[in-house]
């Protein structure tokens, strides 16, 4: 299945696309060996010395990746996955929705590392609004 070219890197070696299911397995590998033992709070809980809290994240990103939102990085040569995004859009009220969304997402966290790193995906949220009316649907800060 072919996906939607989001764009392509100037020289073009990187084709930005849509996450398609034949590239999700792909996709959380890249986040095995990439993202969970390099990302800072990712380093800091221990992540990737958790293989429960690796596989629990991943099951997180692959509910997210059924919302399509999700983009990924492909090599044109090799037509290897080297980046992924998993993405999800949200209009909520943020004082309120999000937190409820936190607690339903924590309370599924059975490690303390997958916990914390939930807790700040909730809160990189909260500070930030995709669809702000007074900026003309432009991204702001809170």
């Amino acid at each position: 299945m072919s996906s939607r070219v989001w764009s392509t890197t100037s020289n073009g070696e990187i084709e930005v696309v849509s996450l398609t299911a034949e590239k999700l397995e792909e996709s959380l590998h890249v986040l095995r060996v990439g993202f969970f033992p390099q990302e800072n709070v990712c380093r800091a809980t221990q992540v990737a010395q958790n293989l429960n809290a690796m596989k629990e994240l991943e099951n997180l990103c692959v509910d997210v990746a059924k919302e399509g939102c999700s983009i990924i990085a492909i090599d044109r040569i090799t037509q290897k996955v080297v980046g992924v995004a998993f993405n999800k859009l949200q209009k909520i009220k943020l004082e309120t929705a999000t937190r409820r969304l936190c607690q339903e997402d924590c309370k599924r966290c059975r490690d303390v590392e997958e916990h914390e790193e939930v807790r700040r995906i909730t809160v990189t949220g909260e500070q930030w609004q995709l669809y702000d009316t007074r900026q003309n649907k432009t991204l702001s800060r809170s």
